[in-house]
């Protein structure tokens, strides 16, 4: 059978076009996915493990004036989203401080487990800094807080023991179980874009908190 062009043409699209704008769509705001994991931290419990946010080029130890701004974002993005967080901890490079408190977390407490290994200030080994982390993805949470881990990429990929690289301002939700053998389980990943996105969603459907 001979296809006209039109023919080959829808054919075509169906096979290209479409697969791109269904991947598109798995990640788009009020996506199931996005609303899953959303949804799991509007009920608490979990581990909220959060990647500082953009850094100054040249001066990773810093965030940059997109760095600062996004940390802001995080924070009215989480209390809009209605997502409560209790304690709060944080690394000891200025990147994951400072992403912390703008974000309204001003009493995060420092730890030396959110810190790269190759961070000058810490002064545990590598081996108690991961034992530090995990500990606090073990430790069960209490309904409806959550808690908040502000860390470097390195520390969070070792601890969480993920392949794929944690982009800047990506928030990680974990939840502590007992029954898994390592204590936790990855309840899912959110960029700092998509989560924005939700809050801007529900936020046209009143199903947003005013950020305070």
């Amino acid at each position: 059978m001979t296809l006209t062009k039109r023919a080959f043409a829808a054919l075509v699209l169906a096979h290209c076009v479409l697969p791109i704008a269904r991947a598109r769509a798995a990640s788009a705001p009020g996506s199931p996915a996005v609303r899953a994991i959303i949804d799991a931290m509007r009920q608490g419990g979990m581990v909220l493990v959060l990647r500082h946010t953009a850094t100054e080029p040249g001066r990773e130890r810093e965030l940059s004036e997109q760095g600062e701004k996004q940390a802001r974002g995080v924070g009215k993005f989480l209390r809009g989203l209605n997502i409560h967080v209790g304690r709060a901890y944080c690394g000891q490079w200025p990147r994951t401080h400072n992403t912390a408190r703008l974000a309204g977390f001003e009493k995060a407490r420092t730890l030396d487990g959110l810190t790269d290994d190759a961070a000058a200030p810490a002064t545990k080994p590598p081996e108690a800094r991961l034992d530090e982390f995990r500990r606090l993805l073990r430790q069960p949470v209490g309904r409806p807080s959550n808690v908040l881990l502000v860390a470097d990429a390195n520390a969070i990929m070792q601890s969480l023991g993920v392949s794929d690289a944690v982009r800047e301002g990506e928030l990680i939700a974990v939840r502590p179980d007992p029954h898994e053998a390592a204590g936790f389980v990855l309840a899912g990943r959110i960029a700092l874009r998509e989560l924005r996105d939700e809050w801007r969603l529900r936020s046209t459907h009143g199903e947003t908190s005013k950020a305070r």
